[in-house]
């Protein structure tokens, strides 16, 4: 047999080792004398005996005491000792889960007094800091709750986010604004919300899903009728509905034909692939504008020309296209630069040679060298002949000229040169 103590003799050992009991002087007295009338074996046994009966009564009391030492029964058998663990157990258990209550109660009150934020951030940021202090909830460790709430918004630290939250069960659909309710093909459309929802929105186009984000902007190609909403799938809501019409946008396109009118006039006509629309605005490149739904012009000098067309249709909307021209040589009116008034019947009189064709309606006007109009006619037939107030000017002398013309689509330009008198 082991004399190797278990761990409850150990523990019993140490206590009565460092157990005193209090002395009375009187009592040991009267026990001595009582045992000096004995025998002296019998003396010595009941010394012995008396000293070891105290020395156990002594440990009772002491265990059986609210004193300083451990409050236990002294069963020396191995139900009491595990029946004891599993107390120390339970009473040690019990002081976790306060503990534990008492750190949950100061992260909830970290949480609920730090400060607001003061700028926002994206759900997902949001998200990802809940999830943060949920996980330094499970580690009991404030510090831990500290840390997480700190979050970065534009490179600013604050000290707490507040996650907007909607409820659910009262959630009402914000209203879709939209910017038209008719609009043309080709042109922005855009539509948004009333207010702001701190949710996911998904737009959506005759029920096709077209994009996410608090504000739609589109371009619609095709001429319809539209329906536009909101779904908003954290709530499984859909807005209002709201219908569109796109109009159909005019066709702008043209093509180009070089022409010779009245066998000597160079005419460049412009025709447009689409007929019958409110109005038609050429730009021909050289500073004139027609408005005539085919376009003609005659052009001075020869170079490429950048022409555009813009049309609008009979919804209002509009549409332009650009195409580009090349004249190869240059026109003046076929204006003759001299002529010799002499009365020989040849050249003796003088006008631009284009203005005797009937293309343009005109106005044609002199000048002598000092800038005093000398001529003037709107008749081909009246032509100028070389005269300054009736008197016939010196040969070799040289006169200015402008004309001013409309051709048959009313388009207006100006000519000009300078003529020479000889004879």
């Amino acid at each position: 047999m082991s004399n190797k103590l278990n761990p409850f003799e150990e523990q019993l050992k140490k206590a009565a080792e460092s157990h005193q009991v209090p002395y009375d002087s009187t009592q040991w007295d009267k026990l001595e004398a009582k045992l000096d009338g004995q025998s002296p074996i019998f003396g010595s046994f009941a010394k012995w005996s008396i000293a070891a009966a105290v020395a156990l009564i002594s440990v009772a009391i002491y265990y059986s005491t609210d004193g300083e030492g451990a409050k236990s029964e002294v069963i020396p058998d191995t139900n009491t000792e595990i029946l004891a663990k599993e107390s120390n157990n339970a009473i040690g258990f019990e002081k976790t889960t306060q503990q534990n209550e008492s750190k949950d109660k100061e992260i909830e009150a970290t949480v609920n007094t730090a400060p607001k934020v003061v700028e926002e951030i994206t759900t997902q940021e949001a998200n990802e800091v809940d999830n943060a202090i949920e996980d330094s909830k499970s580690d009991k460790n404030p510090d831990n709750v500290n840390r997480a709430l700190v979050a970065k918004t534009d490179n600013k630290s604050v000290k707490s986010v507040t996650k907007s939250k909607v409820d659910p069960a009262g959630f009402v659909a914000p209203e879709v604004n939209c910017s038209t309710d008719r609009i043309c093909a080709g042109v922005e459309f855009s539509a948004h919300l009333s207010n702001h929802i701190p949710t996911e929105v998904i737009w959506e186009i005759n029920q096709e899903e077209s994009k996410n984000g608090d504000e739609l902007i589109h371009v619609f190609l095709q001429s319809g009728l539209y329906e536009i909403r909101a779904y908003f799938p954290e709530f499984k809501v859909y807005s209002e509905t709201k219908e569109l019409i796109v109009n159909p946008k005019p066709d702008a396109s043209f093509t180009t034909k070089d022409v010779i009118e009245n066998g000597m006039i160079p005419v460049v006509k412009f025709m447009p692939n689409s007929t019958g629309e409110k109005s038609y605005s050429w730009s021909y490149g050289d500073g004139t504008i027609g408005k005539s739904e085919l376009g003609t012009h005659t052009y001075l000098k020869k170079r490429e020309y950048p022409v555009s067309l813009q049309v609008v249709n009979k919804y209002g909307c509009t549409w332009d296209s650009h195409n580009r021209v090349i004249i190869d040589q240059d026109f003046d009116l076929l204006a003759p630069n001299a002529f010799s008034p002499n009365g020989d019947g040849e050249n003796d009189t003088w006008i631009p040679i284009a203005l005797t064709k009937n293309y343009f309606a005109f106005e044609l006007k002199v000048f002598d060298r000092t800038g005093n109009l000398v001529f003037e006619t709107s008749n081909d037939e009246v032509q100028f002949e070389g005269k300054v107030n009736g008197t016939l000017a010196p040969s070799g002398d040289a006169f200015v000229w402008k004309a001013f013309t409309v051709d048959p689509n009313g388009l207006s330009q100006v000519y000009s040169g300078v003529v020479m008198l000889y004879y």
